[in-house]
């Protein structure tokens, strides 16, 4: 609990271990997938908080980890799949952008969702944005960073809500898909808060 607002975060996941190293063009699932680091099924969203007291809430999203590319583009994805390993329904993703040239490279990106509101008891409605950054690491980094928004649709500047379920569970994976290979890319972080 926060002492300053009294907000309550609960952690619904960290990833134990890193997920698999990433070598291809191809979108691939980078978050857990493997009995070492599994995926993260987020429980129905009524099992945390009951429908009539969605709104306001939020969830939290941090990922992290490291690559070793040059200035080539990476596309980042956060999505809720109905079947592990099976890409969906998009969250939030950066497009194609290019990311710090570095043979020790570290990334990271986070992801808030706010509930503006509930269609009925079996979905509620959330705003969302983020932001990714790439580059240099191994503590002795002497360049900067290339930063992007992660976001969800909006139109005109006016955000588009992504529609979530109340009562079913979902994978929450997160794809990437590079425009030429990488050397590796490994997502070691990727933790997930409630906020009440």
């Amino acid at each position: 609990m926060s002492f300053v607002s009294g907000t309550y975060t609960d952690v619904l996941f960290s990833m134990p271990s890193p997920g698999a190293t990433k070598t291809t063009t191809t979108q691939s699932l980078v978050s857990g997938n493997s009995a070492t680091s599994p995926a993260f099924l987020m429980p129905a969203l009524g099992t945390i908080w009951p429908a009539s007291q969605l709104q306001g809430k939020a969830l939290q999203i941090l990922m992290g980890g490291t690559y070793d590319a040059g200035a080539v583009t990476n596309a980042l994805t956060l999505s809720v799949d109905a079947t592990q390993g099976t890409h969906g329904t998009d969250i939030a993703a950066t497009g194609a952008f290019t990311i710090v040239s570095t043979t020790t490279g570290a990334w990271s990106a986070q992801v808030l969702l706010t509930c503006i509101g509930t269609g009925a008891v079996t979905s509620s409605n959330w705003e969302v944005i983020g932001g990714a950054s790439y580059g240099a690491a191994n503590n002795a980094s002497t360049t900067g960073t290339n930063d992007v928004l992660m976001g969800g649709a909006n139109s005109a500047g006016v955000p588009t809500a992504v529609t979530l379920s109340n009562t079913a569970s979902n994978f929450w994976e997160v794809w990437s898909t590079f425009g030429t290979a990488p050397t590796a890319f490994v997502m070691s972080q990727f933790v997930v808060m409630a906020l009440n």
